[in-house]
């Protein structure tokens, strides 16, 4: 099996090797230089294979890591994320195991995180959502989702849409329709404008 071409991706330290042709797998600079391929390189094809796929499993290995050093992923963002940077199947699965076991990924831990920072700012209809399209399973976003903060996030953002200014009847409307839009349900946004009539009466 011989290797007919090592191209560079644009604006990354990554290549596409290819044998015969055929695209192979896409390998870091690192993988390249500690393994020395090189273009015209001939070696028995399982020989071959072996080496462009461990060194794949590494180099997406090292990869996560490096965006587990910036912020938390699920273990679909991470997935969708390696695919991204050009790792087959294989080598995505190997690396996200390897953060499994390491305990790196964790969604439950992540959506718990999610929820304390959201929890007082967003409707549980919102973050259920966010936490769907972040692929959390939903027995987790069940179990985390507990806490009744629903007029609490309901008043944060009533706050921010009023600036202490007075509830009139000429904005009642928009605003309930704008709260409504967010995720919280009709019963919540009555009672949280109820409260802030009151809050802003008192002042």
């Amino acid at each position: 099996m011989r290797i007919s071409g090592i191209e560079k991706r644009k604006r990354q330290a990554r290549y596409d090797v290819y044998a015969d042709g055929v695209y192979l797998a896409t390998l870091s600079d690192e993988a390249i230089l500690t393994h020395r391929l090189k273009v015209g390189m001939e070696l028995p094809e399982g020989e071959l294979v072996a080496i462009v796929e461990e060194a794949a499993k590494q180099d997406a290995v090292n990869c996560i890591l490096t965006l587990l050093s910036g912020k938390a992923y699920t273990c679909k963002m991470a997935r969708d994320k390696l695919r991204e940077k050009g790792f087959g199947s294989e080598a995505v699965d190997y690396a996200v195991e390897k953060m499994l076991d390491y305990g790196y990924l964790d969604d439950l831990a992540y959506a718990e995180e999610y929820w304390e920072q959201t929890k007082t700012s967003r409707s549980k209809r919102r973050v259920r959502q966010e936490l769907w399209q972040k692929g959390i399973a939903d027995s987790i976003v069940q179990s985390v989702l507990k806490d009744d903060c629903e007029v609490e996030a309901c008043m944060s953002n009533l706050r921010k849409k009023m600036r202490g200014r007075v509830l009139d009847e000429g904005m009642r409307l928009r605003v309930m329709r704008s709260l409504v839009s967010q995720g919280f349900d009709y019963d919540t946004v009555k009672r949280a404008m109820a409260e802030y009539e009151e809050e802003t009466s008192n002042d």
